[in-house]
């Protein structure tokens, strides 16, 4: 189930969300584990395999896009600069 989208979504809380991810990724911290499973080459994996690989902001953007149910980051964007005229 996708995690429930703020009232007022801000694209730079979501990019502060991925570099958080990233960071917590890079501490091994294996709650990242869960969020890290939408990608591809992480859905069988492990939480040390997940871990002890490499992430890129992109893939940390990605997977968090998809943690929300999205399908990519721009989907995630496009979704969020329209909520952000509606609001203006």
């Amino acid at each position: 189930m996708p995690k429930a989208m703020p009232s007022r979504p801000s694209l730079t809380h979501f990019k502060y969300q991925a570099k958080n991810l990233m960071r917590s990724h890079h501490d091994r911290d294996p709650s990242v584990c869960v969020t890290l499973r939408h990608l591809k080459r992480f859905a069988r994996a492990n939480d040390g395999e997940i871990l002890g690989a490499d992430l890129s902001l992109q893939e940390a953007q990605y997977a968090l896009a998809m943690d929300y149910g999205f399908a990519s980051w721009n989907e995630l964007r496009k979704y969020v600069e329209s909520k952000r005229g509606e609001m203006g």
